[in-house]
């Protein structure tokens, strides 16, 4: 049997820590002086496997200093308890902020990791009674454990994600209301956002987000941007990002190149009134 082994294929993030905050965002490090401008948001404005995500395409476009403070696997839990980052957000001339998830905060249900908000913690009681033949201690990670949780008992999870809903609605409200800054919601996916109520099915888009929750976040923000990847821009595949052999279906699940070519350029235009 032959094994090969990929060469090692590095990209640099620049991991850095703002201040007091203990979140790993995206580098290199940037200093928080004049009209500059903040984004929070997770793997697809972290930019994952590539060497330019959107916040630095927009720095060279516009001239004005763009801090990527995303994380990957970060959802609104990591920033909204974040009072480091959200101050800094609050100082600057204005504030991108990507919708992630809504599983990935924490609820009355579960709780995530603070940090890597893809990281299932604990179940409450509550959640163990309405799922008495689940068994949670094999759960890791929150994405695994809303797949197993519809393949257990799918007529039962619709009172899960009424409260993921809730929760991630007053988790993103806690952010503006944090933030003085003039804000953008950013909305990324492979389709846009659904129907009240409504789910994606294998599309790459924020999950159990539809349009109802985004219309009750609008009226708390500046300007909302949608960006739905072009087909264009998805055949185009892992094309110039950074990733080794093993990683490959990692990458395919992120954003590339001309993913974040096309939400610099729908975030263009908004940024520009406020630099």
């Amino acid at each position: 049997m032959t094994f090969v082994r990929p060469g090692p294929i590095r990209l640099d993030y620049g991991l850095c820590r703002y201040g007091r905050s203990k979140l790993m965002c995206r580098g290199p490090m940037r200093r928080f002086k004049g009209d500059y401008v903040t984004f929070l948001g997770g793997t697809e404005t972290f930019g994952k496997f590539v060497e330019r995500p959107y916040p630095a395409l927009l720095e060279e476009r516009l001239g004005a200093t763009m801090i990527n403070m995303a994380a990957n696997n970060a959802g609104a839990d990591a920033h909204g308890l974040d009072e480091e980052l959200l101050t800094r957000a609050s100082d600057g001339a204005a504030c991108v902020i990507q919708i992630t998830g809504a599983p990935y905060v924490s609820n009355r249900l579960y709780s995530v990791h603070p940090r890597r908000n893809d990281r299932f913690i604990m179940a409450s009681p509550r959640l163990r009674r309405s799922f008495p033949e689940f068994d949670f201690t094999e759960i890791a990670f929150v994405g695994h454990l809303m797949r197993r949780l519809r393949e257990v008992a799918p007529e039962r999870v619709a009172e899960l994600e009424e409260e993921l809903r809730c929760a991630w609605v007053a988790r993103m409200k806690r952010i503006f209301d944090a933030i003085a800054a003039p804000k953008i919601l950013l909305w990324i996916g492979e389709v846009a956002p659904p129907p009240i109520g409504a789910h994606i099915a294998g599309k790459r888009a924020p999950q159990i987000v539809d349009r109802g929750m985004i219309d009750v976040l609008k009226p708390s923000v500046d300007a909302y941007v949608e960006v739905v990847i072009s087909p264009h821009a998805r055949a185009a595949g892992t094309r110039g990002m950074l990733h080794s052999l093993m990683e490959k279906p990692a990458a395919q699940a992120v954003p590339n190149l001309r993913a974040h070519a096309e939400v610099a350029d729908a975030l263009e235009p908004a940024l520009s009134g406020w630099l």
